[in-house]
């Protein structure tokens, strides 16, 4: 999943660039030109977030919502207009909530967290970071602070697509594509904190050699 963040905005604006001569003002617009490319890895991240089996109930369902969400951005395109678009920024919105909930609530837990209970994983998100009796804390500290930076990336970017939308959108500003640029950070965003959470880096995991002397 995280190298899939990674890579997801870089292949659907430069094969839309290839394809169609021009890079859009949002990730959206390509299912409007009918990138395919779009669509298919969109699908990908879909699947994969409805497959995901976490640590509990509550990272399970949060993943399903996800996919959920992924597939209506999918299939409820911006410019079909109407009742369309509404569902396609429900989506969307919902996406990036969800992502966001996975950054500041699930991947701050520690094994002193209790499982299944949504109320006291959100209660208790200002502890994950600075108390817990886990093994190699130190670095799951870090983490922490990792997960909780991109959580509130992705609102703060949110917030300002919003705020661009109905203030900014036709100023000369559009001419740097914001919400593309939002877009593409959130994503990243996510799917570093994925790597993270994967302890591709910032791993506790340590390799044990046991040396065995001949008799």
């Amino acid at each position: 999943m995280g190298f899939l963040g990674f890579t997801l905005p870089v292949v659907v604006v430069i094969s839309g660039f290839i394809l169609f001569g021009s890079v859009q003002d949002s990730l959206s617009d390509y299912n409007g030109l009918g990138s395919r490319v779009y669509v298919i890895m969109l699908l990908i991240v879909a699947v994969f977030l409805i497959r995901y089996r976490g640590y509990d109930i509550i990272d399970n369902i949060a993943g399903k919502m996800a996919g959920l969400f992924a597939l209506g951005v999918v299939f409820f395109p911006n410019d079909a207009g109407g009742w369309q678009a509404v569902l396609h920024f429900v989506s969307a919105t919902g996406l990036f909530l969800v992502f966001s909930f996975f950054c500041l609530f699930l991947f701050t837990k520690t094994n002193e967290s209790r499982s299944n209970n949504l109320w006291h994983t959100i209660a208790s998100f200002r502890f994950g970071i600075i108390k817990s009796n886990e093994p190699h804390m130190r670095l799951k500290k870090k983490r922490n602070k990792v997960y909780v930076a991109c959580g509130l990336f992705m609102l703060l970017a949110m917030v300002i697509t919003v705020v661009y939308n109905l203030c900014w959108q036709h100023t000369i500003i559009s001419v740097a594509k914001p919400v593309l640029t939002l877009e593409w950070l959130m994503i990243w965003a996510f799917g570093f904190s994925w790597l993270v959470k994967g302890e591709t880096i910032w791993s506790d995991r340590r390799i044990r050699i046991k040396l065995y002397w001949p008799y």
